[in-house]
């Protein structure tokens, strides 16, 4: 008698991986300034994938939700299926220049820098 081994295959249905749409673009801005960028991607999922992270920390989680510690620094402007924009907030106590990254459940990332201009140094006399 022969035995049949029957090995798992791996379907790919044309279409299937995501692709980011809408990705953060680089932005200059001046102490104080909120910064606004923008995410979206055209994954076929149920619910929001997309994440955020600023300077390498996350400051999201699904579905496009911000993270509780940093509810006083970010806000979520938009927030749909396939879109998660956010706005970081400009204070003086603490910076929203630099590195900004958002991904897909899929894991396509795209990343934009806000750099910061106009910096102030004081004067010793």
């Amino acid at each position: 008698m022969t035995e049949c081994i029957r090995a798992p295959f791996l379907l790919i249905t044309a279409g299937a991986l995501s692709a980011l749409t809408k990705k953060p673009k680089n932005v200059i801005i001046q102490k104080g300034d909120d910064v606004y960028m923008e995410c979206s991607t055209d994954a076929k999922l149920g619910i929001n994938t997309i994440s955020w992270a600023h300077d390498a920390a996350d400051f999201t989680r699904l579905p496009c939700r911000i993270i509780e510690a940093s509810s006083d620094r970010f806000n979520i402007t938009r927030s749909t299926r396939n879109d998660c924009h956010i706005v970081a907030h400009g204070t003086s106590d603490v910076g929203n220049q630099g590195p900004y990254s958002c991904k897909d459940g899929d894991g396509k990332t795209a990343q934009a820098v806000a750099i910061l201009i106009g910096i102030q140094l004081s004067r010793c006399y």
